[in-house]
């Protein structure tokens, strides 16, 4: 019999271990994110520049637990807000970017995980924003302040710390190359 014992709990976090006798697990110790019931989501924007070349919006944000000096190379991310992933989609587009989207726009890359220590869902969504005017981002967060999202090519792809960027970065290509987008 499977059984789930919480070793902490906040609003923010809850460390939990789950033990399973019949499947060999005599106790796995993992965290949920209790602020956004275990659901995030992640962003990769692309657009086409002047040339006709695509880019990716990235972000240089400030990450303490990844670095405790410098901003690091990550997605637009965040908590799910009232169980909708499209909706904190396009709230995070535009605090975290300044970009004001249609949610209808918004293309689906499929879920994942982030770590194996970690219960963590996340949405992932692209969007293509060669037409859309950027705004100024709208986050009142401090340590949000502090970072600033750029558009890139391949290069820093390669590079950003967040896996998830690789991550969405595989599966939009795969898209594009299937003819699926364009």
């Amino acid at each position: 019999m499977k059984t789930i014992e919480t070793l902490l709990d906040n609003n923010w976090l809850s460390v939990k271990k789950i033990t399973y006798p019949e499947r060999k697990v005599p106790g796995y110790v993992f965290s949920h994110e209790a602020s956004c019931n275990g659901h995030k989501v992640a962003v990769l924007p692309y657009r086409y520049n002047e040339k006709g070349i695509r880019q990716y919006l990235l972000r240089n944000e400030y990450t303490p637990c990844w670095d405790e000096e410098e901003l690091v190379i990550s997605s637009i991310t965040g908590g799910v807000i009232d169980n909708d992933p499209v909706k904190t989609c396009v709230e995070e587009l535009e605090e975290e970017a300044g970009y004001r989207v249609n949610p209808l726009k918004l293309q689906h890359l499929g879920k994942c995980f982030g770590v194996k220590s970690a219960d963590t869902i996340y949405h992932l969504f692209t969007i293509d924003l060669t037409d859309v005017v950027q705004g100024k981002p709208t986050t009142t967060d401090s340590q949000e302040q502090e970072s600033y999202c750029y558009w890139t090519e391949d290069a820093d792809i390669v590079f950003a710390e967040d896996p998830l960027v690789s991550v969405m970065f595989v599966r939009l290509e795969s898209l594009f190359k299937t003819g699926v987008i364009k």
